[in-house]
């Protein structure tokens, strides 16, 4: 009788490996705006570190598109937002872990830890618009759709910046719910957590207004859980519009009822709408 061939095998160390042994897969895939181009986020076993890549539709060559500065974003030293925002999406990624493209543009937006960087194109260099050294964490981000402004959420509210040059103080756009339980542009957790809605605000097709989320959490009492996090399990919303640095065009407003969280919104030519 044949001896059975040899099986294969691994190291022990390789189960808590991430990513695991046979799921490093691309991922985030994005088409340019002519097709030629998809960009997707990779990491390996050789490189666990997310990096930012590119393949030619027509050819099938990949090239490598962005590395991440500093090694991009690592566990240690995550702030508690960022790992409760991290386990709602339940990331383990490390390195590059998001990125998103203008609506009518090829620009970038590539968020490394608090800093917001901006990619103009391939071949482009790699250029920081937001420094987040010495500030709260930013937790949500996005380009207008021509790719000119950079709108964030910061410290309960929401900020928006030139993406045309590089590093410029940002303007406040919203105010009144820092340090009072309320936050400006970011999803609910019962969005994030149960509906898989985690954006918390939405430029308008033109770019000068966005539609944002105000969530209220004052009245839901703190629970504490014996896990390594303690959470809030629920939140009202109430979404309304306002005028980014551009002049104000006309919009809508709405407010959700106490039981109900909407689970899209967005806007429909120039007005504002959500979704059930």
């Amino acid at each position: 009788m044949p001896d059975a061939p040899p099986r294969p095998t691994f190291a022990i160390e390789a189960i808590a490996a991430v990513p695991a042994p046979g799921m490093a897969m691309p991922n985030a895939f994005s088409f340019s705006q002519d097709d030629t181009q998809v960009t997707y986020l990779l990491g390996t076993p050789e490189q666990p570190a997310q990096q930012l890549y590119a393949l030619d539709t027509a050819t099938g060559a990949q090239s490598l598109l962005v590395a991440p500065p500093g090694g991009g974003l690592r566990e240690e030293g995550l702030s508690p937002a960022e790992e409760l925002r991290r386990q709602r999406e339940r990331s383990l990624a490390t390195g590059l872990t998001r990125y998103s493209r203008a609506e009518r543009a090829e620009r970038l937006l590539i968020p490394v830890g608090d800093d917001l960087y901006v990619l103009d194109g391939p071949g482009a260099p790699l250029r920081l618009v937001v420094e987040g050294a010495d500030a709260p964490p930013i937790l949500a981000s996005a380009l207008s759709p021509d790719g000119s402004q950079l709108a964030f959420a910061r410290d309960a509210e929401l900020y928006v910046v030139s993406a045309d040059g590089g590093v410029a103080s940002p303007r406040q756009l919203t105010f009144g719910a820092r340090g009072t339980g309320t936050t400006h542009g970011l999803a609910e957790y019962i969005a994030q957590e149960e509906l898989d809605r985690s954006e918390g605000f939405w430029w308008a097709p033109d770019g000068r207004q966005i539609a944002f989320a105000e969530v209220d959490e004052t009245h839901i009492p703190i629970y504490a859980l014996r896990t390594w996090a303690t959470t809030r399990l629920r939140a009202p919303m109430r979404t309304t519009a306002i005028p980014s640095p551009a002049p104000p065009t006309r919009g809508c407003a709405w407010r959700s009822s106490r039981r109900r969280a909407a689970r899209r919104s967005g806007w429909t030519s120039t007005r504002a709408r959500r979704a059930t």
